[in-house]
């Protein structure tokens, strides 16, 4: 389930289905505790809802969820619920008023140069206004170079969504982010922004020996200024020999 809350309070719980199908159900409540949705054939309140995500594209496995808002103001700040599935399958941005789901494959989403594996990625809204006035969001990730015979790496990148229509077609990666200099370890990483704007990371990596580090990365919103602090891990990595 992908949970995800709107700047007034209100929520809105997104569920997947495995075997994987086109059906992508909600459930809503507004800060008051009233349901969230609307039944558009007798206009009552309902904490349901449900869209079928059409095209040949339609995996989408847990994953996380996000509000966010288009940077170019066309909408009046109005905002969208967002979600990232795990895996390389689809980002899927929903406007709820008008029943509408616009898709894009996260591996096309992260720029195509990677092929996505996440099985918990982290995406955050940033808080502090950046000074072109737009609205900025920081994704981190594992993923692998297609044409690098490196492993898995840390990825943290910097996201604005201009629109929704074109959404597909329109690339909202901001060609800024931060790539781990040792290979992943796991499919998994966590992040948060600090009270003072700061960007913290949490992940792990391998050396060549195998050896498992847990580490804090630490940056600006800027995604400048890169400090990591790495701590060994008492787990390794066993490679068993299959004669």
């Amino acid at each position: 389930m992908n949970f995800a809350s709107y700047s007034n309070g209100d929520m809105v719980v997104e569920t997947t289905c495995y075997p994987e199908n086109r059906g992508r159900m909600f459930y809503g409540l507004k800060a008051n505790g009233r349901p969230f949705f609307k039944d558009k054939s007798n206009n009552k309140e309902t904490p349901y809802y449900s869209i079928n995500v059409e095209g040949e594209n339609f995996k989408s496995l847990e994953g996380e969820g996000i509000i966010i808002k288009l940077s170019n103001n066309e909408d009046n700040g109005k905002e969208y619920f967002f979600s990232i599935s795990k895996m390389a399958c689809n980002t899927e941005l929903f406007d709820f008023d008008n029943d509408k789901v616009f898709i894009k494959l996260t591996n096309t989403f992260i720029n195509n140069y990677y092929d996505f594996r996440t099985l918990r990625s982290a995406i955050i809204p940033l808080s502090k206004s950046i000074t072109d006035d737009k609205y900025y969001y920081i994704f981190g990730f594992v993923s692998k170079k297609w044409y690098s015979l490196s492993g898995n790496k840390f990825l943290l990148q910097k996201h604005k969504f201009e629109t929704l229509n074109e959404y597909e077609d329109t690339n909202t990666y901001t060609e800024q982010y931060i790539e781990s200099d040792d290979s992943s370890e796991g499919y998994q990483t966590s992040c948060f922004q600090t009270v003072n704007g700061l960007i913290n990371c949490f992940y792990s990596t391998t050396n060549y020996n195998k050896d498992i580090f847990y580490n804090i990365l630490k940056t600006t919103i800027e995604l400048s200024d890169k400090k990591v602090i790495s701590f060994q891990s008492e787990s390794s990595i066993v490679v068993f020999n299959i004669l």
